[in-house]
């Protein structure tokens, strides 16, 4: 049988922990709250963008295609270097007690 200190003790733990919770909910309706008003920025500013008259990206794709030659070009003018040789660890043989006869 619970004693009466027992139960209000009980009753205080499930109490702070039903205020952890709910202050729990409190950060994740903040955090649902802040990526709404940020989806809806985001929206805005494609629609933004989708008013703005074509641009010309020719160049920058001829520039993208290029990167690959390029990168290949510097990776080629890098030194070779052999990775470190690393010594085995020494392991010393098991110790074996001689047989008792």
């Amino acid at each position: 049988m619970f004693h009466h200190d027992e139960i209000q003790r009980l009753l205080h733990r499930i109490l702070e922990r039903i205020e952890s919770v709910m202050a729990a909910q409190a950060d994740v309706d903040a955090a649902v709250a802040a990526i709404n008003s940020a989806v809806a920025q985001v929206a805005a500013d494609i629609a933004a963008l989708h008013a703005v008259p074509a641009v010309d990206t020719s160049a920058l794709n001829a520039a993208v295609a290029a990167l690959p030659a390029a990168l290949a070009s510097v990776h080629e003018l890098l030194p070779v270097v052999d990775p470190p040789v690393v010594d085995p660890p020494v392991v010393d043989p098991p110790v074996v007690d001689p047989p008792v006869v």
